[in-house]
């Protein structure tokens, strides 16, 4: 036993009471000076002492609650790791960094978004890497990919997804997400710009072409999953890789509502730990997740709305589609998206 020690009675001797606490304010040759309360010591023979008393049980003590993460140090460790990747990027693949409170999970050259449905519960944010290798992008749609890629980050329905909407400053530091909004929302955003690269072929020359002819980026977009410009000449395709945000057998009044009024809200936020393989976002944009009848889907109201020529006979019939018939399409489109303002 020390000085300052607290002991309890359980044999008691002299004017020490069982079950009493007290303090050791001395330790003389033999014997140890108690006080025994209001300032009165008192001295007892150490060993009788110590055949009195037990050391008092010690209070607990709470653990030093641990600091609040550092998000901004974590969402930089994210930034400076994907970048350095960036250069080595397999193409058409994803990589994206998730932050949680104590760590950050880096998803190099994933295949899709489905690992964002990370176990340990939802993120405290996510930052994408934004394509910058040339072999992605050939250096002559590198003008288009901004357009394309800046419409999705500032003016598309899922530009609510994204923290940074700098197409440039994206290039340099990254992208973050927002990830106050559920996963279908983020995941769908991600997929959305994906598309900038991953489809660069199929879908940024059109794109180019609308909005270079002052055709909306809504409608531009839209029709960037029909429309191919394959060389001189316009092809039409129905688009339906899972790895695009929309889909061509979506009911197409539900599609131009979401262009123009974004995404409806959820009943319930779908947590990040859930599976979102097939990414879960089209029910967030159309009913049933496209599900209807064929005469009500996008691409048959497009394709019966667009203007071509059939040019031939037998064998040899082509369908001819003009420029003039691409923007009449657009301007269709159009139309219909002012009709739900």
């Amino acid at each position: 036993m020390n000085v300052g020690d607290i002991v309890v009675c359980v044999n008691p001797v002299g004017r020490l009471i069982r079950g009493a606490q007290y303090k050791i304010v001395n330790i003389g040759n033999a014997v140890f000076y108690v006080d025994l309360g209001e300032g009165v010591y008192s001295p007892f023979k150490k060993e009788r002492f110590a055949e009195a008393v037990k050391a008092a049980a010690k209070p607990a003590v709470k653990p030093e609650p641990l600091p609040p993460p550092n998000i901004d140090a974590l969402v930089l460790e994210a930034r400076n790791a994907l970048q350095h990747h960036t250069h080595h990027r397999v193409s058409h693949l994803c990589s994206f960094a998730i932050i949680l409170p104590t760590k950050v999970v880096k998803k190099f050259d994933s295949p899709c978004h489905a690992a964002l449905a990370y176990p340990e519960g939802k993120p405290q944010a996510v930052v994408y890497g934004l394509s910058c290798d040339h072999n992605q992008v050939p250096e002559v749609r590198r003008e288009m990919y901004e357009k394309y890629a800046s419409y999705i980050l500032k003016d598309s329905p899922w530009s609510i997804a994204f923290v940074d909407k700098d197409f440039q400053a994206g290039l340099k530091n990254e992208i973050l997400m927002d990830t106050s909004h559920d996963i279908d929302i983020v995941a769908g955003a991600c997929i959305a710009l994906r598309g900038a690269w991953e489809y660069h072929k199929q879908s940024l020359d059109c794109f180019d072409y609308l909005v270079s002819n002052g055709i909306s980026g809504h409608a531009a977009y839209l029709l960037s999953m029909f429309l191919v410009l394959d060389g001189k000449r316009w092809v039409w395709v129905s688009c339906s890789s899972s790895h695009r945000a929309l889909h061509y057998t979506m009911r197409f009044t539900d599609l131009i509502r979401f262009f123009v009024k974004g995404y409806g809200k959820c009943a319930e936020d779908k947590p990040y730990k859930d599976s979102n393989t097939s990414y879960l976002v089209f029910d967030r944009i159309a009913e049933n997740g496209g599900e209807v009848p064929r005469k009500e889907t996008t691409d048959a109201i497009l394709s019966s709305a667009l203007k071509s020529e059939k040019k031939g006979t037998g064998w040899d019939v082509t369908t001819v589609i003009s420029d003039q018939a691409v923007l009449d399409l657009a301007r269709f489109v159009e139309e219909e998206m002012e009709k739900v303002k």
